[in-house]
C-alpha cells in the first residue's frame, strides 16, 4: 500500500497541504525574522498583536464554517458546466445566490464592527501590560485592525467557493498569498519597520485575494446572484440561525481557551513571557493547520453525504481522515520537542524565545488532544449540528479561570498546566464522548 493510498491524499487535499505547508513553513521563517530584527519586548508586542487581532471570532461568530456546509448542501442537485458555471436545480442556484447576498450584508457589517470595537479594546490590552511605554505600538496597531477589517469582508468568499467544491482553486490562491505575504513581512523587517510588518502582511494578503477574486470568479459569483429568486430563498432565522449561534459560541468558547492566553501572560506575567508563549503557541497552531487538513478538506464532502442522509458512508469517510490526522499531529509534535531539545543542546539563542521543555512538551499533549476534538467537531458541524458548543463554554471558561489563578504563582507553566488539565478532563472526554454516541446511532452495514 503507497503512502500516498494509506493517507488518502487526493487532489484537493494536495493543493490544500502545499497550502498548509507553506503557511507553516513561511510562518516558522518568519519566526525566525522575528527573532533576529525585533527585540524580546517587541516579539511580545507582536504575538499580543495576532492574539488579540483574533477577537474578530466574536463578530465572525462562526459564519466561515456555516456558509461553507450550506452551500456544499446544495451540491447535490448542481453540477458544473463546460464554461465552469453551476447548473442545475433552480432553487439550489437561488439559495445559493441567498448565501451570497447574505455573506455580503453580514460582513460588510462585521468590517465596520471591527474598526470600532476591536481598535479600541485592543489599545485598552496592550496599554494596560508591562512596558507599553517602551515601544512605539499605536499606529502600527492601528494599521493592523484596519487591513484586518478589509479581510475578513473577502475572505467568506472563500468558504462559499469551498462549499461549491473549489477546494483545490481556493488552495492554490492561498499558496499564492502565503508566499507574497510572507515575503512583504520579510522585507518589511528587514528594512526596520519593526511591529508595521505584522500590518503590511496582513494588507498585501487581502490585496491578492480581492485581485484573484475580481479578474477570476466575479464571473462565476455574478452568474449565481443573477440565479436568485425570493421563491427559493435561505431564510437566515429558520435555518441558518439555530445552526449558526451554536457554532458562534463554540469559536467563541475556542478564542478563550487558547488565543486568549497570549493576551493573558501579556498582562499578569510580562511581554517577554507572552513573547514566548506566543512563539511556541505559533510552532502548535502551524501544526494544527496541517494535521486538520485531512479533516477539513473531507467537510464539504461530509456535508454533502449528510444531506443525502448517508450517515455511515459520511462516518467511514471521517474515521481514515482523523486517524492521518492524529498521525501527523503526533509526528509533528516529536519533531518540535526534538527540536528544542537540539536548541538547547546547542545553546542556541533562539530556544530562549521558547517556553521550556516542560511546558512545551505540555502543550504539545495539548495540541495533539485539541486535534481530536477539533476534527470530531468538523464531523459533527457537517450535519448542520454543533453539540460540543456546551463543552466548549465550559472549556474556555475553566482555562480562563484556572489560568489566571495559577498565572501570577506558577507563572508559563501554571497558564500551560491549567489548559492541559481542564482540555483533556472537559474538551476530551466530553467530545469523544458525543462522538460515540452519534455513532451508536447510525444503521449497522
Amino acid at each position: 500500500m503507497g503512502i500516498f493510498r494509506f493517507f488518502e491524499i487526493d487532489g484537493a487535499l494536495v493543493f490544500t497541504l502545499l497550502g498548509r505547508f507553506s503557511g507553516s513553513l513561511f510562518g516558522l521563517i518568519t519566526l525566525w525574522f522575528v527573532y533576529n530584527f525585533l527585540s524580546p519586548l517587541e516579539a511580545g508586542f507582536y504575538f499580543t498583536f495576532a492574539s488579540i487581532l483574533a477577537l474578530q471570532i466574536i463578530f465572525e461568530l462562526g459564519m466561515f464554517q456555516v456558509i461553507m456546509q450550506f452551500a456544499s448542501h446544495e451540491m447535490p442537485l448542481l453540477s458544473y458546466d463546460k464554461n465552469g458555471f453551476l447548473r442545475g436545480s433552480k432553487s439550489s442556484l437561488s439559495r445559493l445566490a441567498s448565501i451570497l447576498r447574505f455573506i455580503f450584508y453580514w460582513y460588510g457589517v462585521i468590517s465596520l464592527l471591527m474598526l470600532v470595537i476591536i481598535m479600541p479594546v485592543g489599545y485598552f490590552v496592550i496599554s494596560s501590560g508591562h512596558s507599553s511605554d517602551l515601544v512605539e505600538w499605536q499606529m502600527p496597531w492601528i494599521l493592523l485592525v484596519i487591513s484586518a477589517s478589509i479581510n475578513i469582508f473577502v475572505m467568506p468568499l472563500y468558504s462559499f467557493l469551498d462549499g461549491c467544491g473549489q477546494i483545490k482553486n481556493v488552495a492554490k490562491i492561498r499558496i499564492v498569498q502565503n508566499t507574497v505575504g510572507s515575503c512583504f513581512a520579510w522585507i518589511s523587517l528587514i528594512f526596520g519597520a519593526g511591529l508595521y510588518s505584522l500590518a503590511m502582511m496582513n494588507g498585501v494578503v487581502t490585496m491578492v485575494a480581492i485581485s484573484w477574486l475580481f479578474f477570476f470568479k466575479k464571473s462565476f459569483i455574478v452568474n449565481i446572484l443573477r440565479s436568485y429568486s425570493l421563491t427559493y430563498n435561505v431564510n437566515w432565522k429558520k435555518e441558518i440561525l439555530p445552526y449558526q449561534w451554536r457554532v458562534a459560541l463554540s469559536y467563541f468558547s475556542g478564542y478563550f481557551s487558547n488565543q486568549a492566553l497570549i493576551p493573558l501572560a501579556f498582562i499578569l506575567i510580562g511581554p517577554i513571557e507572552s513573547g514566548q508563549m506566543g512563539f511556541s503557541f505559533a510552532l502548535t497552531w502551524a501544526l494544527l493547520s496541517i494535521s486538520l487538513s485531512w479533516v477539513n478538506t473531507k467537510a464539504p464532502a461530509l456535508g454533502l453525504l449528510f444531506s443525502s442522509n448517508k450517515k455511515n458512508e459520511a462516518y467511514r469517510l471521517f474515521i481514515p481522515a482523523l486517524r492521518n490526522s492524529t498521525i501527523i499531529v503526533v509526528l509533528g509534535s516529536a519533531i518540535i520537542i526534538g527540536l528544542k531539545f537540539y536548541l538547547d543542546y546547542i545553546e542556541s539563542p533562539l530556544s530562549l524565545r521558547m517556553i521550556e521543555i516542560w511546558p512545551l512538551l505540555i502543550l504539545l499533549l495539548t495540541t495533539v488532544l485539541n486535534n481530536i476534538i477539533f476534527s470530531i467537531s468538523i464531523y459533527l458541524r457537517a450535519d448542520k449540528t454543533d453539540p460540543t458548543m456546551p463543552m466548549m463554554i465550559v472549556l474556555s471558561s475553566l482555562t480562563l479561570v484556572f489560568s489566571y489563578v495559577l498565572a501570577e504563582k506558577f507563572g508559563v507553566m501554571g497558564i500551560i498546566s491549567a489548559y492541559l488539565t481542564v482540555t483533556f478532563f472537559v474538551g476530551f472526554i466530553w467530545s469523544t464522548s458525543i462522538f460515540m454516541k452519534r455513532r451508536l446511532l447510525l444503521t449497522p452495514s
